[in-house]
């Protein structure tokens, strides 16, 4: 299945839920809900239907969340080579799912889905299976316990080699920023160098009605399990010191849209991003790349900003002294001192990206 949606034979999968708290409300029941799915229960649609009167958007919330994972998970695997992936929070069977999209561009990437509540795990084993050949691994642990939940992981993933651990709106129902920022840094602390985080959170920055009534509507963090909005600073400090995936941390229609036309609503309420960890590389290994890496670059003006090789997280600007078409791609020429230690250097961009605003481009980098 690569996309299309599928529905599934509950009835088919008996489950013993004894000892399961279904009476109180789940975010992950909600986000099913609000999102178009049926697997909930009468205390799940009575608190939709209360949320919907104050914030009618949490329809168009819950469906841009999955637009944005699907995107994202494209974008882990078939650009950033991903073979590995961590789902921490797992959302009920819905369509699209990430081993789905994971295995349908790469059927030996790992997935790992990941959650704190035993029902979904148990809901995922069952209904998440992977197709013959492919492999998925399950573990009952959340990012209120990051230690038990990497340990879990390690059973199927190589936490030495790079992991894309997907975090769709995990983070939100940590109590407090102090709780969601630990478990990031637990998580960024155990995972290899080029690993890629991916972050969807809930945003209500205070200069709006529309993020007072998004906080009113999931009760204000009153309620244990239903989602905190954070403000949009608290939310790209989760992605401090990583470089940002084109086109950074913005709201979910913005991430890499399809379609894009003037007018179209910013769901403000909902913003995504993608940033990998650092990788520190040997000035000897500047001179000639073998392969494609990422390089994420930023137009300003007449130049370009990107990351500085040879300097972790430095940026420097890139002057254009050529720019003209092959029949393989744009080729741009740049020359360019490093911010960090100065050096000259001369960088030649290959691709064929159809966006210029953010592309993957094979460097060769020489001394000027």
């Amino acid at each position: 299945m690569t996309g299309e949606s599928a529905a599934f034979d509950w009835d088919a999968v008996v489950f013993d839920l004894a000892g399961f708290d279904t009476a109180r409300s789940m975010m992950t029941r909600l986000w099913n809900l609000l999102a178009g799915g049926k697997d909930n229960y009468a205390t799940d649609e009575e608190f939709c239907g209360r949320a919907l009167e104050v914030c009618p958007r949490l329809v168009m919330l819950a469906r841009y969340r999955l637009v944005f994972r699907a995107r994202a998970v494209r974008a882990l695997v078939a650009e950033c080579g991903m073979e590995q992936l961590l789902v921490a929070g797992t959302d009920l069977p819905l369509h699209s799912e990430v081993h789905q999209i994971a295995h349908g561009l790469n059927p030996g990437a790992r997935v790992v889905y990941a959650d704190g509540d035993i029902w979904i795990t148990t809901m995922a084993e069952a209904l998440l299976a992977p197709a013959p050949g492919s492999v998925c691994g399950y573990v009952t642990a959340g990012l209120e316990d990051p230690a038990a939940l990497l340990e879990g992981a390690a059973r199927w993933l190589d936490l030495d080699r790079p992991v894309g651990v997907v975090l769709l709106n995990s983070l939100d129902v940590l109590p407090d920023n102090a709780a969601a920022a630990a478990a990031v840094d637990a998580l960024r602390a155990a995972l290899a160098p080029r690993s890629v985080l991916v972050v969807c959170h809930l945003v209500d920055d205070g200069d709006d009605g529309y993020g007072t009534a998004l906080l009113e509507a999931l009760g204000a963090g009153w309620y244990p399990g239903l989602a905190l909005p954070r403000s949009r600073a608290a939310v790209r400090h989760f992605l401090a010191g990583t470089t940002l995936l084109w086109p950074g941390l913005v709201p979910a229609p913005r991430w890499r849209p399809e379609l894009f036309w003037p007018g179209q609503p910013d769901t403000a309420g909902l913003w995504c991003g993608l940033g990998q960890l650092p990788h520190p590389v040997p000035l000897s290994e500047l001179i000639d790349l073998q392969r494609p890496v990422l390089m994420p670059v930023e137009h300003k003006g007449l130049g370009v900003v990107t990351p500085s090789p040879c300097c972790p997280g430095r940026r420097a600007r890139l002057t254009v002294v050529d720019l003209f078409g092959l029949e393989s791609g744009p080729r741009v020429t740049v020359r360019r001192r490093c911010a960090g230690c100065r050096r000259p250097y001369r960088l030649r961009l290959l691709g064929t990206a159809d966006n210029p605003r953010g592309v993957i481009w094979e460097p060769r980098w020489r001394r000027g």
